[in-house]
């Protein structure tokens, strides 16, 4: 399994999570839940407070992109700026 830092975003118009970049390229949210969940490839995002693994949630709406659950503060890949 190879690691990929996640530096760059790309969001719907409500916020959600489409597409994920970093030196390694770009991938849509599909590709990246079966990375994870195939164990392909971890991603992570470096945070003032160490490296965070962004990980598959499940919601009312499907499967999402977040990091690891941390709830004072806000989720470090919403705050990645976006792609392009």
């Amino acid at each position: 399994m190879s690691e990929r830092e996640v530096t760059k975003t790309e969001k719907s118009t409500d916020g959600e999570i489409v597409a994920i970049s970093g030196p390694w390229g770009t991938r849509r949210r599909s590709g990246a839940l079966v990375d994870i969940l195939h164990e392909q490839h971890e991603y992570f995002v470096s945070a003032p407070d160490g490296r965070r693994r962004v990980l598959i949630v499940e919601t009312d709406d499907g499967k999402r992109l977040r990091t690891e659950p941390d709830l004072t503060k806000p989720d470090p890949l919403q705050g990645l700026p976006d792609v392009g």
